[in-house]
């Protein structure tokens, strides 16, 4: 039985993004002996939709990279908190 894929099924952009964060986030803790992928599941969830590059496996690479201490800055899609929140 195939199985046809909708656009109900299908899983949005950020739904893949936070997912390989997830894994992500779970083998550095695993890795170090850490508890910290809640912490960086918090600060990935707060990145809008919009803001997420096409390719969200790099795009979790590269957070996970930063959050971890590897980048020196964010980038712009990076941001976590839009204008509503700061103000």
């Amino acid at each position: 039985m195939l199985l046809k894929t909708n656009e109900s099924a299908a899983m949005r952009k950020k739904e893949k993004f936070l997912m390989y964060v997830y894994f992500g986030a779970m083998a550095k803790d695993i890795e170090n002996d850490t508890a910290d992928t809640p912490m960086i599941l918090n600060f990935a969830n707060r990145i809008t939709e919009e803001k997420i590059p096409p390719q969200e496996g790099n795009a979790a690479k590269v957070f996970l990279s930063f959050v971890g201490g590897k980048n020196s800055s964010e980038f712009k899609w990076m941001h976590c908190f839009d204008e509503a929140e700061s103000a």
